[in-house]
C-alpha cells in the first residue's frame, strides 16, 4: 500500500498526454514553476493504476540499493493528493525507438546501449548460493510468463506441444546474478547525453539478462522495425553470449536462454496481436524459438 508525503495541491500545465504503452495510469508532460516534467498519476480509487506506482517505487528503490541509480531520472519522486497518488520525474526527451529512427547513424545508438548494459551489469554482478538462487527463480518467472502470455493470446486454449516445450526447457546451472528486467523496451528506454535512463523499474530486477537482451533485441528488429536494428541484432544477441563466462555458463547454455527470451518476447507479441493472422504468427515464432532453445539445451 502506497504511504506517501501529503502535497495539497500541485500547480501545473498539461502540455500533453502520453498515450504509448500499457500504463494504467494518466502519464502527461507538464510545466510547473520549476519546469518541464513527466507526471504520473493514479486515481486513489483505481487499485491498478496504484498497484503501478507501487512498483515503480518499489523498482526504484532496488536500482538505488543496487548502486546504479543513475539509470533512474534526476529527479523521481512520489507523492500523494487528496485524490490521487503522483510519480514526478525529470523530462527526458525523445525515448530510443524515436532517436533511433531519426538518427543518421542508428548503430552509434545502440552501441551506446550497449556500454551502458554492460557498466550496469558489471556494477551489478553477485556471485555466490543466493545469486545462483536468483538466477534459477528469474528463468523459471520467464517460463511461467511466456506460458501465460501464451494462454492470454490464445483465449486460454492452450497448444500443448508448446506447453510441453516450455516444461522441458533445462534450466543451466548458474553461479551468479545481476540486474535483469525482461520489460526493456525502445519507447520506455532513453539516451542522455549518452547516459541511458529506465523510468519505468518494476520490483524484482535480480536475475540472468540474457533473456533481456532476447527480447529486448527481438522488439528493436521485429515488432519495430527499427532503423538500423537488423544489424543491431546481431550485435546484441553477441553481446548477450559473451555474458555467459559471468553467469558460469557455456556459450551454447547462453544461447538456449537466448532463444527462451525470443519466445517470450514472441509469445508478447501474440498476446497483443489485433489480428488472427499476426497472432498464429507469433505463435509460431514462439514455438520455433522454444525448439531451438531445447535443442541447445
Amino acid at each position: 500500500m502506497l504511504s506517501l508525503k501529503p502535497q495539497n495541491k500541485i500547480e501545473f500545465t498539461t502540455v500533453k498526454t502520453f498515450t504509448r504503452g500499457h500504463s494504467t495510469c494518466l502519464v502527461r508532460l507538464v510545466e510547473t514553476e520549476e519546469g518541464t516534467f513527466v507526471l504520473k498519476s493514479a486515481e486513489k480509487d483505481n487499485t491498478r493504476g496504484r498497484y503501478e506506482l507501487e512498483n515503480n517505487l518499489a523498482g526504484s528503490e532496488e536500482i538505488e540499493q543496487m548502486g546504479i541509480a543513475t539509470i533512474i531520472p534526476a529527479r523521481y519522486e512520489f507523492f500523494q493528493t487528496d485524490d490521487a497518488y503522483h510519480l514526478i520525474m525529470s523530462y527526458l526527451g525523445e525515448d530510443l525507438e524515436t532517436m533511433v529512427n531519426k538518427s543518421q547513424r542508428p548503430e552509434r545508438e545502440f552501441h551506446q546501449v550497449l556500454l551502458n548494459l554492460a557498466y550496469v551489469y558489471n556494477r551489478t554482478h553477485r556471485s555466490g548460493y543466493d545469486s545462483a538462487a536468483e538466477a534459477r527463480q528469474y528463468i523459471e518467472k520467464m517460463i511461467a510468463l511466456t506460458e501465460k502470455n501464451h494462454m492470454l493470446a490464445n483465449e486460454g486454449r492452450a497448444d500443448s506441444r508448446f506447453v510441453d516445450m516450455l516444461e522441458q526447457f533445462r534450466i543451466p546451472e548458474m553461479a551468479a546474478s545481476t540486474f535483469a528486467c525482461h520489460d526493456l523496451t525502445p519507447e520506455d528506454l532513453f539516451l542522455c547525453d549518452g547516459q541511458l535512463k529506465y523510468p519505468d523499474p518494476k520490483a524484482g530486477l535480480r536475475g540472468v539478462p540474457i533473456v533481456d537482451i532476447a527480447c529486448f533485441a527481438g522488439v528493436c528488429r521485429d515488432s519495430y522495425n527499427m532503423k538500423g536494428a537488423k544489424t543491431a541484432y546481431d550485435r546484441m544477441k553477441e553481446f548477450a553470449l559473451d555474458l555467459s563466462t559471468g553467469f558460469g555458463m557455456t556459450r551454447v547454455q547462453a544461447e538456449s536462454l537466448f532463444y527462451l527470451g525470443r519466445a517470450l518476447q514472441a509469445s508478447l507479441s501474440a498476446r497483443f496481436a489485433k489480428y488472427d493472422d499476426k497472432r498464429h504468427e507469433h505463435n509460431e515464432k514462439a514455438k520455433n524459438y522454444i525448439t531451438k532453445a531445447n535443442e541447445l539445451g
